[in-house]
């Protein structure tokens, strides 16, 4: 009996011994994984914060709108043609980015102003004149000012003394019936064919291409004068089949296939003949 319960008391001492070491290996798992938790903040405190995404472009090289405008102005200053160029497309960068929000146009109203300025510098008086209508039909703080008032009156006046229009008819030279096609303006396209109605164009001389399908083009020269309608008739006349190219490309594709056939024929009619004398008469 004393045996059983000593056997017994090891046995029991044995399993308080394996759950003390059960409870210390958990315990040392706990704190293991608590120091790892502590120092992951700790570096996550400790890492410097995502640089912020560099701003898109808005005009060029340019990095805001405002930053736009001065530069545009400031390149009016040298009043060359070619610092205009540039001006101009600052200018008109701003006004298509703005023209979408009406509190973007009313911030940056002297941004259209000044692009008619420009155009006015540049010789594009039609478009200055639809910029200046536009201007004038604003309301706010720059446009109500008195002198941009009083200045976009004069230069009106002025942009209207150097705007024509014309107004093109293309017949064919035998029929008169009119044709279509398209017309170029100093290289531009201006207009298709039949031109309904006049289209206004800036004063001065004017290079003009005239076309229609299967006829030869007319390139006239023509003067457009101030406030006046110049109306222009060309006579086109058609192309002939001998002066198209294709009728030479068949011409000289045909002739190849004869003097091919013709080659081909000879030889493949004499090779397996005897060598004799061949008379050619024609």
């Amino acid at each position: 009996m004393r045996s059983e319960a000593a056997f017994s008391s090891i046995v029991e001492s044995s399993n308080k011994l394996a759950s003390l070491r059960i409870s210390a290996r958990a315990l040392c798992i706990l704190t293991l994984l608590a120091a790892l938790f502590e120092q992951a903040v700790a570096c996550a405190d400790e890492a410097p914060p995502a640089a912020p995404a560099a701003a898109a472009p808005v005009c060029g090289e340019l990095l805001s709108l405002d930053e736009a405008m001065k530069q545009g102005i400031k390149l009016r200053e040298p009043k060359t043609v070619e610092s205009n160029r540039k001006a101009y497309a600052l200018f008109s960068c701003i006004y298509n980015a703005t023209k979408g929000s009406s509190d973007l146009m009313a911030t940056h109203s002297e941004a259209l102003v000044q692009l008619y300025k420009v155009e006015m510098v540049l010789g594009m008086w039609v478009e200055a004149r639809e910029h200046i209508k536009e201007a004038q039909l604003r309301s706010d703080d720059y446009i109500n000012k008195e002198i941009v008032h009083e200045t976009m009156s004069s230069d009106f006046e002025l942009i209207k003394r150097y705007v024509g229009s014309v107004q093109i008819l293309a017949i064919d030279d035998k029929s008169h019936e009119p044709l279509t096609g398209s017309v170029l303006a100093n290289g531009r396209p201006l207009s298709s064919l039949p031109m309904n109605k006049p289209i206004d164009l800036s004063v001065g001389s004017v290079q003009f291409e005239i076309t229609s399908p299967g006829y030869h083009e007319d390139k006239p020269s023509l003067t457009i004068l101030s406030g006046r309608l110049v109306r222009y008739e060309s006579k086109l006349a058609r192309i002939k089949l001998y002066e198209k190219w294709q009728f030479w490309v068949g011409i000289g594709c045909g002739a190849a296939v004869v003097i091919t056939g013709v080659g081909l024929g000879l030889y493949y009619g004499l090779k397996d003949r005897p060598e004799r004398d061949i008379i050619l008469q024609f």
